[in-house]
């Protein structure tokens, strides 16, 4: 009687230990399941899953704030209602959202331009998970999306800078060139034209020198010449900007000459 007494009582405390552990991890699995419902719906992207046909089926609050909708509004909605048929930039998207579906691996990760309830065009960097049914089948796309519209602000901005930089280059009546100083045991030996313009191809009557070096394109210059070399090595190790004209023995020609190292 004692040792059943025992066994039972071991036993009964087996079991609670064992129904404290179990409510345990019910309470961590439970604790996890919320973090993650609380990333999806507070996170710092847009996500979004639709049916293969196109209907949104969840929208999260990031993407309701962001796109300007509802979840209740859009729900049932198709996808398309995010989508303009055309981008900014000329690319059709009007049969963006069943090629994703058709398609999923060429989407994995994906850059178009979206438009907001108030019509205001955003671009978003998408991150496209296909979920296949039993049969193979795509069902449902899960999308994940980030704001990039300033970053692409920028790089248009960059562009268009360099678009005025070019046609200023391009148009300059003076002859441009920007060059490479190459140094052997900090003495300047040569230079490389990285970018020249067209004037100084009609005053220099030099052509297709862009990335040579200037003792190919003239040779013998260092030798005739030591004087331009002593001075572009000067500026381009952090002197200050020089005008000088000089007489170029190996060309037979004259120039005034401006240079700095940006």
């Amino acid at each position: 009687l004692l040792a059943f007494a025992t066994f039972a009582a071991c036993s009964s405390a087996a079991w609670v230990a064992a129904a404290q552990c179990t409510a345990l991890q019910s309470s961590h699995l439970e604790q996890t399941r919320i973090s993650k419902v609380e990333w999806v719906q507070n996170g710092n992207s847009a996500i979004i899953r639709w049916s293969r046909d196109g209907r949104i089926l969840f929208f999260n609050e990031y993407a309701q704030a962001f796109f300007g909708w509802s979840a209740e509004e859009v729900i049932g909605q198709h996808v398309g209602l995010l989508v303009p048929t055309q981008e900014s930039t000329g690319v059709d998207l009007s049969g963006l959202v069943q090629d994703i579906v058709d398609h999923p691996g060429r989407y994995l990760n994906n850059v178009n331009e979206n438009i907001c309830r108030d019509g205001r065009r955003v671009w978003m960097t998408w991150t496209n998970r296909a979920i296949h049914g039993e049969q193979g089948q795509v069902t449902e796309i899960l999308a994940v999306g980030n704001d990039i519209t300033e970053r692409k602000r920028i790089e248009e901005a960059l562009r268009e800078s360099e678009r005025t930089y070019r046609s200023l280059f391009e148009g300059m009546l003076n002859g441009y060139a920007h060059c490479r100083m190459l140094f052997e045991q900090g003495e300047p030996v040569d230079f490389i034209y990285l970018h020249v313009n067209r004037a100084f191809e009609t005053l220099t009557g030099l052509r297709n020198v862009e990335g040579r070096p200037v003792s190919e394109v003239i040779p013998g210059i260092r030798q005739s010449d030591p004087g331009v070399f002593e001075i572009y090595g000067r500026v381009s190790l952090g002197g200050q900007p020089e005008r000088f004209e000089i007489y170029v023995e190996a060309m037979g020609m004259w120039f005034a000459i401006s240079v700095y190292s940006p």
